[in-house]
C-alpha cells in the first residue's frame, strides 16, 4: 500500500484518493501491508506541514503513533536483502529510490500494490519489471485504490496479502 493511503492518519487529505482506503481494503478481507519507508514519508510530509504551520504537531505525533501501533497494518522493515536488491535494480527505471523500495516491498509481499502514482503503475508494466522485482505472486499488479475497491473481490486476501500464506 502506497504512502498516500497512510497520510489521512495524520490529518493530510489527498484529493486523488478516498481517505478511508485502509479501512475499506480491510473490510474486503485483505491484509494491509506498508513499508517502513512509507511511515518515514508520512513523517517527512507531516513535518513539513508542521513547519509551515499547516498541521498541528500533536496531530502528526498522534497519527504516526496510530500507524505504528495499528495491529492490522503490517509495517515491513527495510532490512531484507531481496527487497533492497530489487529496489536498487528498479532504480534504473525510476529516479525516486524510495518509490522503488515501496514497489519492491509490495512485489515481495503482496498480490496488489495500491497507488495513485501512474509512474509506478507504468514501471510494473515494464518488461524488465519481473526480472528486477521478482514478484512473489505471478498475478502481482499495481492498481489505483478506487477501481480496485469497486471491483468484485476475486478471492479473500488478494490485496496487500502475503502470497506466501502468512496471516
Amino acid at each position: 500500500m502506497d504512502t498516500t493511503y497512510l497520510l489521512p492518519a495524520v490529518g493530510v487529505a489527498v484529493s486523488a484518493a478516498p481517505p478511508d482506503v485502509l479501512l475499506r481494503v480491510r473490510d474486503r478481507g485483505h491484509r494491509t501491508l506498508a513499508s517502513s519507508v512509507s511511515v518515514l514519508e508520512v513523517a517527512a510530509k507531516g513535518g513539513k506541514l508542521v513547519a509551515g504551520r499547516r498541521l498541528a504537531r500533536g496531530r502528526l505525533v498522534r497519527g504516526l503513533r496510530a500507524i505504528l501501533a495499528d495491529p492490522e497494518l503490517e509495517v515491513l522493515p527495510l532490512n531484507r536483502e531481496d527487497i533492497l536488491v530489487a529496489a536498487a535494480d528498479l532504480r534504473s527505471l525510476h529516479s525516486d529510490f524510495l518509490d522503488c523500495v515501496l514497489l519492491a516491498t509490495a512485489a515481495a509481499e503482496s498480490d496488489v500494490f495500491l497507488t495513485e502514482d501512474r509512474v509506478l503503475a507504468r514501471m510494473a508494466r515494464d518488461e524488465a519489471f519481473p526480472r528486477m522485482a521478482r514478484p512473489a505472486s505471478r498475478d502481482f499488479a499495481v492498481r489505483p485504490a478506487g477501481p480496485f475497491l469497486q471491483e468484485r473481490p476475486r478471492r479473500p486476501g488478494a490485496a496487500g496479502s502475503s502470497s506466501r500464506g502468512r496471516d
